[in-house]
């Protein structure tokens, strides 16, 4: 591989310039080299990790830097039998920024090139890209962005030998009450295993408007939204190349009863970003299975793909069950056709199944990930080439919004906002169009107390004979009181309607209390009551929620915090024969209890209906030297009905320099359910800096 080459070209020009002091000021790099050894029943296995980084940055003009780096990753695995596996990644990368008062401009290039014996697994990823920026203050600001890519992949259902250009260039013009924006973008992708093209055009002007009047009482707000999208496809007769369908929003919901229950927006999780993980971040490591990830398109469309990126590679067993819902509340398990894969090129889980039609799509975990921590980065739904028919090749968006508020005397503040806005899909003749018109009223006579009540109405109307027209109604109150500088009430009250055609399919009544107490200085406490109620009068269903939660939580002294808590939550229908309930206690501890020594620790023991499951999970630090520092930690789960986990750590550090370390860890895991499998792995490192 050509990797070593340079590698060692960039080594040997360092050691050159041991003498120059000077020069070395502007180089940088690290060395980490990791070695273990793992046994297990099943093989015993051996590896060894290398990863090198060095990197190179000047001024060349005052005004001109120039930044340098290649890294270089080789990991390779001795099995006990079988043939060794090897895994490379190589990559150098450049760029030169200009910052002056005025603008600033850069370019940039990357390289990287991915090795494994396997080589369906082998990538190479060329990209390379350019910006420029203005920085003047009395004029609009400009901005232009190009970017480059070349990506070769052979894996997964989707193989690529892709080639992608983005053009994005922005216009912006901001004043005291005012704000323009334009943004043009064109992106032109193309597959050259399957011929497939696909070309996206996409306009955005923007304008925002804010400005207060009578001694800033009144505040009057507004904005304008036009988006304009243009998407053309082409491909070969026999390919079919799958097509990124468009999420309006990301949903997730931690539930093991995936048949009934809504997602909460996860925004994060359709932000176009692949490599960042998600906020909150969503854990499908060790044994964190019912994690409900789902989209919302926004109305029902065709889809047979789903992806699920991942922050590292991941346990391809790890099994997906795809469901699908028109409500985001009721969902069906969509079983025609279902498999799945993990791609390695692509950190990702591809699972394929027969085209459905679904405005709300999830897929459901479950099963033991061999990675103890991984979590979810993005999640997107796509198309083969059977139904790109029915996909829009052009589309426009308008949406205006209002809203205004008026502090009418000390006490009483009222506010309105309104929504209008439209889209269309010229290709399909799909056409929807919201309103909405909201009033919200606060009274607050006193520091101490506030009542917030609003009121929300908006219809939906989708032009499409498989979608009814829908109105949906919300009102809410709620009431905060401080009776004592140590205690806080609040009370709160919700009911929201759902109608399709005029006909009400679905009505949710909620109210929630809440009290939080200083007992004593050091011991604070918490309690939480709700019920919720949600009707469905087409099919005569009731389903009513409770839930109580009690939170306690302790600092007797300044190195020890303290934290009890119960919770539970039961629910139950009119059209089931039982009531489904779950019960959760959780302790925590952490103790600080020298400088150098830190405790912390965490049970939680949960039961749902007849299942009960008990976790715990210590951890001890301690920094036995100024050099030398260890960390422990054993973790236990176990339920009643046979399974159980068990995960022991030890890691030890030594310093020889700020920068340089030798470490040392030892990991033991263990799980039992139908048989036993245990693994042990022993693993030394030596990592630096300079």
């Amino acid at each position: 591989m050509k990797s070593g080459i340079y590698i060692a070209a960039a080594l040997t020009l360092l050691a050159c310039m041991a003498g120059e002091t000077r020069a070395l000021e502007n180089f940088g790099g690290s060395l980490r080299l990791i070695g273990s050894s793992q046994s297990s029943p099943a093989a015993d296995l051996r590896s060894f990790d290398q990863q090198y980084q060095v990197h190179y940055s000047r001024h060349l003009l005052p005004l001109l830097l120039a930044n340098v780096a290649v890294s270089y990753h080789d990991l390779q695995t001795f099995p006990a039998q079988g043939d060794r596996n090897w895994h490379g990644e190589f990559q150098p990368s450049a760029d030169l920024s200009w910052t002056s008062p005025f603008f600033t401009a850069g370019a940039n290039y990357r390289y990287r090139e991915t090795r494994d014996l396997v080589a369906v697994n082998n990538s190479l990823n060329r990209g390379a890209g350019a910006y420029l920026r203005t920085r003047f203050t009395d004029l609009p600001q400009a901005n232009v962005t190009f970017d480059w890519n070349r990506y070769v992949s052979h894996s997964g259902f989707m193989p690529l030998d892709s080639e992608e250009r983005r053009l994005q260039a922005g216009l912006q013009y901001a004043r005291r009450v005012v704000n323009l924006r334009y943004t043009y973008s064109h992106r032109d992708f193309e597959n050259r295993v399957d011929g497939s093209r696909q070309v996206h055009q996409q306009h955005i002007v923007r304008t925002d408007y804010s400005d207060n009047f009578i001694n800033q009482r009144l505040r009057l707000a507004g904005s304008y939204l036009f988006s304009y999208n243009l998407r053309e496809e082409s491909s070969s007769q026999s390919a079919l190349p799958l097509s990124l369908i468009p999420a309006l929003q990301g949903l997730y919901a931690l539930d093991n009863s995936p048949g009934l229950g809504e997602l909460d927006t996860l925004a994060a999780l359709v932000d176009d970003n692949l490599n960042q993980v998600t906020i909150p971040p969503v854990d499908i490591g060790g044994a964190n299975i019912y994690q409900n990830l789902g989209l919302n398109l926004g109305l029902p469309r065709p889809v047979d793909h789903l992806f699920i990126y991942t922050d590292r590679q991941s346990d391809p067993a790890v099994a997906w069950t795809v469901y699908t819902s028109d409500n985001n509340l009721d969902w069906t398990v969509h079983g025609e056709g279902v498999s799945q894969l993990y791609n390695v090129a692509a950190q990702r889980y591809e699972i394929a199944f027969a085209a459905v039609t679904a405005r709300y799509l999830k897929v459901v975990n479950t099963g033991i990930n061999e990675e103890p921590q991984v979590f979810v980065t993005e999640m997107q739904a796509l198309l083969s080439s059977e139904a790109l028919g029915t996909l829009p090749g052009e589309s426009a968006n308008h949406r205006a919004t209002v809203s205004t508020s008026y502090q009418v005397n000390s006490t009483v503040r009222l506010g309105a906002d309104a929504v209008l806005g439209s889209l269309v899909e010229n290709s399909t003749g799909q056409e929807r169009r919201d309103a909405s018109v909201a009033g919200t009223a606060t009274y607050r006579p006193t520091a101490q107390f506030s009542v917030v009540g609003r009121y929300q109405q908006g219809y939906t109307e989708y032009r499409n004979e498989l979608v009814q027209p829908q109105m949906n109604k919300a009102a809410s109150l709620t009431v905060l009181g401080q009776p004592l500088k140590t205690l806080e009430l609040s009370l709160s009250g919700s009911y929201q309607e759902t109608a399709e055609d005029q006909v009400v399919q679905q009505v949710t009544k909620s109210s929630l209390a809440r009290a939080s107490a200083q007992l004593l200085p050091g011991l604070s406490a918490i309690t939480e009551a709700g019920f919720t109620r949600g009707l469905r009068p087409a099919q005569d269903q009731v389903i009513d929620t409770w839930s109580y939660r009690q939170s306690v939580e302790a600092f007797p002294y300044a190195s020890l915090n303290l934290t009890a808590g119960y919770g539970v939550q039961w629910y139950s229908s009119n059209q089931a024969y039982s009531a489904n309930r779950r019960d959760e206690t959780d302790l925590r501890l952490t103790w600080r209890a020298t400088a150098s020594i830190h405790l912390r620790g965490h049970l939680t023991y949960a039961r749902e209906d007849a299942n009960d499951n008990f976790s715990q999970d210590y951890s001890l630090g301690w920094h036995l030297t100024e050099r030398l520092s260890a960390n422990a930690g054993a973790r236990f789960f176990q339920t009643d009905t046979g399974y159980s986990t068990r995960s022991l750590s030890l890691q030890t550090a030594y310093l020889l320099s700020s920068r340089t370390n030798f470490s040392f860890g030892y990991s033991q895991n263990r799980i039992e359910n139908s048989q036993v499998e245990e693994t042990t792995t022993y693993q030394a490192g030596f990592n630096t800096s300079f």
